[in-house]
């Protein structure tokens, strides 16, 4: 899985001082990867540039998924 910390939009974010509450993600539909989301009017992957916008109300934070997501240690394990 793409890891959104991974991702330069969200990179900047934290450089900007922004807290993980405070940066926002949307998980596509066809790549099942979170992506940034600025919560303005357009959101898209990350991975495959599809247009996530209808999904926004779907969104939640860095911090949601830090709470859910599984260490990057432990996903590469669970890759093999």
């Amino acid at each position: 899985m793409a890891r959104p910390e991974d991702q330069e939009p969200v990179i900047e974010r934290i450089r900007e001082g922004k807290h993980a509450e405070e940066i926002w993600l949307v998980d596509c539909p066809y790549c099942g990867i979170p992506s940034y989301w600025n919560q303005g009017s357009h959101a898209s992957c990350h991975k495959c540039g599809a247009n996530l916008s209808d999904l926004t109300d779907e969104a939640y934070t860095l911090a949601d998924f830090w709470d859910s997501a599984p260490y990057p240690c432990d996903e590469r394990e669970l890759k093999g």
